[in-house]
């Protein structure tokens, strides 16, 4: 996401409506498919995390199905991390901050709450998931909106044009002036 703000902030000023959505659709695949990754590894390799903190047996019994629960929220969490950067490069982050109280006040801890009640510790870890698919639904929501106030209202011939080889063609400065 630190690479991708700037490149959509330079973009949208340039008017590049085409790199714009390569930018938003590449960082949302990348972010996902390392999600993914993480997802497999808490997923079959639970054990192994927590011996790097040298779990002991008891917390091995409350942190492996705590990873397993947790984990199944991960490429919600990517795609919401993409989305809450979109936001920043566009100038609109009271909407990244909305994304994160939506999932840590507005949600996890109501759930969480909730969820600890019944008295069984697992139970809780299922906040984590409940509060990323809400996030994921904010952020679908608002991502749409910015495509259709920001993106899509800038003219498809305006910003860089590429030419068959991959290089970017410039005007000469006589005809932008």
């Amino acid at each position: 996401t630190n690479g991708m703000i700037p490149i959509l902030s330079y973009n949208y000023g340039a008017k590049n409506k085409q790199r714009l959505i390569e930018t938003i659709k590449i960082c949302i695949v990348y972010a996902s498919l390392m999600m993914v990754a993480g997802i497999l590894v808490f997923q079959f390799a639970p054990e192994s995390l927590l011996g790097f903190f040298n779990a002991s047996g008891d917390m091995l019994e409350f942190g492996v199905p705590a990873l397993r629960i947790i984990s199944l929220n991960f490429v919600f969490a990517g795609y919401s991390i993409i989305a809450s950067s979109v936001y920043q490069a566009f100038g609109k982050g009271i909407l990244s901050f909305g994304e994160s109280l939506i999932r840590q006040v507005v949600v996890l801890i109501p759930v969480a709450y909730y969820f600890s009640l019944s008295g069984d510790v697992n139970k809780i870890w299922w906040a984590y998931p409940i509060a990323e698919t809400a996030s994921a639904i904010y952020c679908t929501w608002f991502l749409y909106k910015v495509w259709l106030h920001i993106i899509k209202p800038i003219p498809d011939d305006l910003g860089s044009k590429e030419s068959s080889k991959g290089t970017i063609e410039t005007k000469p400065v006589s005809d932008q002036c």
